[in-house]
This record gives C-alpha cells, sequence and structure tokens, in this order.
C-alpha cells in the first residue's frame, strides 16, 4: 500500500518488509534480527495493515501478529499470536472495525485484538469450515460486520451479535471463491481475487 507520505509499503516472502520512496528513487527493507526482540520478528511478511492510530501492523507467516511503531522503528509482537508451530502464528489478513479493535484472518481462524487491553481473543466456529483456514477479511463500510474469506468459501461475522453467518447459496457458486483479497468498492460492491 501507499502511506501519506507516498511511501510504498510491501511485505516480501523471506525479507522483511520493504518500502520504497518514489521521490528519493530509494529502498530501506526492515527485516528481522536475531538478537533484537524489538525487530520485525520474521522474514515471511503476509500483510501491512495501517491503522487509525497511525501504527502499522504485520502479519507473518510462523510468527503472528506485530505492531510497528513508525516513531521508535520498534516491533511489539503479541506473544499469543507468535508461538511457533500453531495454526493461529500464519496471518493472512487483518482488518480494524469501528471500536479500533484488529480482527485478524489466521490460517487458524478469527482473532481480535482489544487494542485498549492488547489482549487477543479467539472466535472459532467448530461446526463451520469456511470459519478456518481464513485468507482475507474486510470491515464492511456500511455494515456492523466482517466479510471474510477462506480456503472454504466467503463468510460473514456480525460484529454485533459475535456469529458467524454463511453466505447465502445464490451469493456465490457454492464456495467456487475462495478469495485472497477483498475490496469493497462503490455502492457497497465487493471485489474479490
Amino acid at each position: 500500500f501507499r502511506d501519506r507520505q507516498g511511501i510504498i509499503w510491501c511485505g516480501l516472502s523471506g525479507s522483511g518488509i520493504a518500502k520504497y520512496d518514489p521521490l528519493k528513487y530509494q529502498f530501506k527493507t526492515l527485516g528481522n534480527e536475531p538478537t533484537n526482540p524489538n525487530s520485525l520478528p520474521d522474514n515471511m511478511v503476509f500483510d501491512i495493515y495501517k491503522a487509525s492510530n497511525g501504527n502499522y501492523y504485520v502479519g507473518t507467516q510462523n510468527k503472528g501478529f506485530s505492531e510497528y511503531n513508525p516513531v521508535t522503528g520498534q516491533f511489539y509482537t503479541y506473544s499469543q499470536s507468535s508461538k511457533f508451530g500453531m495454526i493461529s502464528n500464519t496471518i493472512y489478513d487483518i482488518a480494524e472495525d469501528n471500536d479500533k479493535n484488529m480482527w485478524i484472518a489466521s490460517w487458524g481462524g478469527l482473532m481480535k485484538v482489544d487494542m485498549r487491553t492488547k489482549q487477543i481473543s479467539f472466535d472459532q466456529e467448530q461446526n463451520l469450515l469456511t470459519a478456518k483456514k481464513l485468507y482475507s477479511i474486510i470491515k464492511l463500510k456500511n455494515a456492523d460486520s466482517l466479510f471474510i474469506t477462506s480456503e472454504n468459501g466467503p463468510v460473514f461475522y456480525s460484529l454485533k451479535e459475535k456469529k458467524w453467518k454463511p453466505c447465502a447459496d445464490n451469493l456465490m457458486q457454492s464456495n467456487a471463491f475462495i478469495g485472497r483479497y477483498v475490496y469493497e468498492g462503490d455502492q457497497n460492491v465487493l471485489w474479490l481475487c
């Protein structure tokens, strides 16, 4: 994505984060430094999300969810999501709700980060296949819901009711659309790719 200063941020497969400044024609990388606990925890970066508080949130393949403070240049890794070997440490996408909580699409299911307490809670629905192996997540603009795509198709999650809501059968072709990226455009049209 491109930030307000025009810097382009890219998550890299094995090399951390690349920041490109098009005015200076320069790249800067942020990577894991094994002896620095405040560095990027994993060089396999699947998602970078800039929140309303100005901080950046990073989803990685093996070390979970981290918060990057651009002022200090330090990362804070949420230990509840970073235990090696857990399926919830693979983070594919991040979204923010109207209450400033972060919602995370992970291989292990849906996670909520309460930004006031810095605590992670898991919302795992054992009887719904689309609630597992999540790829993308978006907070819908005009609804109090998340739209989530998974290995097994799309699903809605009601933030108000804290309940999973399967997509109507006629909305998608029997889970034919997995979707790794979701964008909500004009007139609340969802674009999946």
